[in-house]
C-alpha cells in the first residue's frame, strides 16, 4: 500500500489551465538563452557547487519540514520529517538508498532510482550545461498554458524518466514541470522567485496530481548557494541496529499460520495485548494496524493520506506503538500506519485486524510452510537456517518484492503478493499484455474482484503456462485489469502473484539476499 511516495521530490503542484499550442520561430538555443538570463546569466550557473534548502511543506493537512542538498554533479540528499511520517533518501554518484520512518535503509533499485535522476538533472542545470550530467533536452514547440505563452522543453535524463518544462516565453523563467513519478501523473507550478548569490529560485512550488487524491504545498524557508557538504553525507548509512529480540538462547521462532479463504494469518500481541489475528501481506508496503483495533487499544491517529492498492486509493493514518511480540519474538516497531479495513468488504479481508508488511519481510528471513500450517522466522544474524537449493532473484521496488517471470512465453514483471486472494493478475496497459492482446482476446469472461478502493471489473483468460524459477505451472488463468490505478506502479510493476498460485508451495522468502524459494509441498501434484 502507498503511504507518500509522491512527495519524495520535496516539491508542490499545481493545477496547469487549459493547454493549447501556437506557431513559433524561435530554436532551442533561442530558449536556453533566455533562461540563463532569467536565472541570472551562464556565469552565475557555472559558478554552483552545491544547493541547500530548508522547507515548509503542507500535505494532505500535515504540515512539515524537509530538506534538501544537492552537490554538483551528481550527489543528492534529502529529509521530509511530517511528524507521523519521516523519511530520508541519497544518492552518491553510484547508489541511491532510502531509510524509512522504522529506520529501516536499503538500497534502491534503477526504477526507483529515476526520479531522483530527473530531479539531479533539473536542479543541477544539466539541461543547459551538456556534460554535467547525460542526457538531452528537444524543444517541442510553443503552447499555452492559460493565457500566457511556453516554450515547451521535453528532457531524457540518463538513467531518469522523460518530463516536460514549460519556460515562459516573456520573462524566461522555468515556471511549470510535468512529470510520471512511481505511476502517478505529477504536475509542479514554480513561484515566487528570488535571487540567492546571483542565481534566481523559485520560493514557492505547488503540486497536483491529476487522477490520483494527492494535494502538497510547499515553500523555501531558507536557500543556500555553494555551501561546504562532506561527501559523507550521500552515502548509504550502515546496517541498522537491531530492534527485535529473539527468545533466549534461541535463533528461530515458529508460530501456527491461519488460512481463512487465500489469506494467512498469524496471531501478534500489540504493547502486550491479544493476541491479534495479523494477515501476512507481502504487497503492503508497511505493517499496518486496523482503525478498530486501534481504537480498542487507545492508539491515536494522526495523519489521513491517500493509499493506492487494488482498486484505487483508500485512506491511512499513523499511530505510535511500544512494540510487537510475534511467537515470542519481540519487535520493537514504533510507528505503525492505521488503516480502516470495515471499507472492505470482500471475504475476510473487512475482519482484519493487522498486517504484516515490507518492515516485517525486510527484517526476517522465513519459511511459510503450508504443509505443516506454520510460520518459521529466523534471526538474520544467524545464517545457519535450512534453505532450498534453487531459488529466483527478487527486486524490492517501493517496499514491493517484485520477479521476471515467463508466462505464456513472454517476460513479465510480477509483484509477489501473499495479500492478493487471486492467482496471477495482469495490468490491461502492461507490456506483456499489449503483445499478447491479440491472441488472448477472443478468450475472455468477466467477474469482480474487491481491492482498497472498491469492486473492480476483470477479464480472465486461461493461458498455456507460467514458469516462476524452474517451476511450471500448466493452464493458470490470468485476470486483466483495465484500471490504470488498480495495480501500484503500473510502469513497472505490470501486475502480481498472488495467493491462487503461492499457496500451492511452501516459501523461503529471504529479501536480505534478493531471493524467494519456492519448494513443492505435500498437496501438490505437481
Amino acid at each position: 500500500m502507498t503511504r507518500y511516495r509522491v512527495i519524495r521530490r520535496l516539491i508542490v503542484f499545481w493545477m496547469v489551465l487549459c493547454i493549447s499550442g501556437y506557431a513559433s520561430a524561435v530554436d532551442l538555443q533561442t530558449v536556453l538563452d533566455k533562461h540563463f538570463q532569467a536565472l541570472g546569466g551562464k556565469d552565475a550557473i557555472v559558478a554552483l557547487d552545491a544547493i541547500k534548502a530548508y522547507s515548509s511543506i503542507e500535505y494532505m493537512g500535515i504540515s512539515g519540514k524537509t530538506i534538501s542538498i544537492v552537490k554538483f554533479p551528481r550527489k543528492y540528499y534529502t529529509r521530509l520529517d511530517l511528524g507521523v511520517i519521516t523519511e530520508e533518501k541519497g544518492f552518491d554518484g553510484s547508489t541511491a538508498w532510502t531509510t524509512d520512518a522504522n529506520g529501516i535503509t536499503h538500497r534502491d533499485i534503477p526504477e526507483e532510482l529515476k526520479p531522483m535522476m530527473n530531479e539531479l538533472y533539473v536542479s543541477t542545470y544539466a539541461y543547459l550545461l551538456p556534460g554535467r550530467n547525460p542526457g538531452r533536452t528537444v524543444y517541442r514547440g510553443d503552447t499555452l498554458i492559460g493565457d500566457r505563452g511556453y516554450h515547451h522543453l521535453v528532457m531524457y535524463p540518463e538513467g531518469g524518466d522523460s518530463l516536460s518544462v514549460f519556460i515562459n516565453s516573456d520573462n524566461g523563467r522555468l515556471e511549470y514541470r510535468s512529470e510520471t513519478v512511481t505511476g502517478i501523473k505529477m504536475i509542479t507550478a514554480y513561484h515566487d522567485f528570488r535571487k540567492i548569490g546571483g542565481v534566481e529560485v523559485p520560493f514557492g512550488m505547488d503540486i497536483e496530481t491529476p487522477g490520483a487524491p494527492y494535494e502538497i504545498t510547499a515553500w523555501v524557508d531558507s536557500a543556500h548557494i555553494n555551501p561546504n557538504i562532506p561527501d559523507s553525507l550521500f552515502l548509504m548509512p550502515g546496517i541498522s541496529s537491531r530492534d527485535f529480540a529473539f527468545p533466549p538462547e534461541d535463533d528461530s521462532v515458529v508460530i501456527p499460520m491461519k488460512m481463512t479463504g487465500n489469506n494467512v494469518f498469524i496471531e501478534v500481541m500489540v504493547d502486550g495485548r491479544g493476541p491479534f489475528l495479523f494477515m501476512l501481506d507481502s504487497g503492503s508496503a508497511s505493517t499496518i494496524l486496523s482503525k478498530k483495533l486501534a481504537g480498542k487499544l487507545g492508539i491515536n491517529v494522526d495523519g489521513s493520506i491517500p493509499a493506492r492498492g487494488v482498486g484505487g486509493f483508500g485512506s491511512i493514518g499513523f499511530g505510535k506503538i511500544d512494540s510487537l511480540n510475534i511467537g515470542g519474538l519481540s519487535w520493537g516497531l514504533k510507528r505503525i500506519t492505521v488503516f480502516d479495513f470495515s471499507s472492505l468488504t470482500g471475504g475476510s479481508l473487512g475482519r482484519i485486524e493487522g498486517i504484516l508488511g515490507y518492515d516485517f519481510f525486510t527484517r526476517f528471513p522465513m519459511w511459510i510452510n503450508f504443509d505443516k500450517a506454520e510460520l518459521v522466522l529466523f534471526d538474520p544474524d544467524q545464517p545457519d537456517f535450512s534453505r532450498p537449493d534453487d531459488g529466483f532473484d527478487i527486486d524490492i521496488y517501493c517496499q514491493i518484492p517484485v520477479a521476471e517471470l515467463i508466462l505464456d512465453g513472454h517476460p513479465i514483471r510480477l509483484a509477489i503478493d501473499l495479500g492478493a486472494q487471486m492467482g496471477i493478475v495482469v495490468q490491461g496497459h502492461s507490456r506483456w499484455y499489449k503483445e499478447m492482446s491479440d491472441k488472448l482476446d477472443g478468450d475472455m469472461f468477466e467477474t469482480e474482484i474487491q481491492g482498497v478502493g472498491g469492486i473492480q471489473t476483470v477479464r480472465n483468460v486461461r493461458v498455456d503456462s507460467l514458469n516462476i524459477g524452474d517451476v511450471r505451472i500448466e493452464q493458470p488463468t490470468v485476470m486483466i485489469v483495465d484500471d490504470y490505478a488498480a495495480i501500484p506502479f503500473p510502469d513497472y510493476i505490470e501486475g502480481f502473484l498472488g495467493m491462487g498460485i503461492l499457496k500451492r508451495f511452501n516459501l523461503f522468502i529471504d529479501y536480505p539476499d534478493g531471493k524467494i524459494y519456492f519448494k513443492n509441498h505435500g498437496r501438490n501434484d505437481k
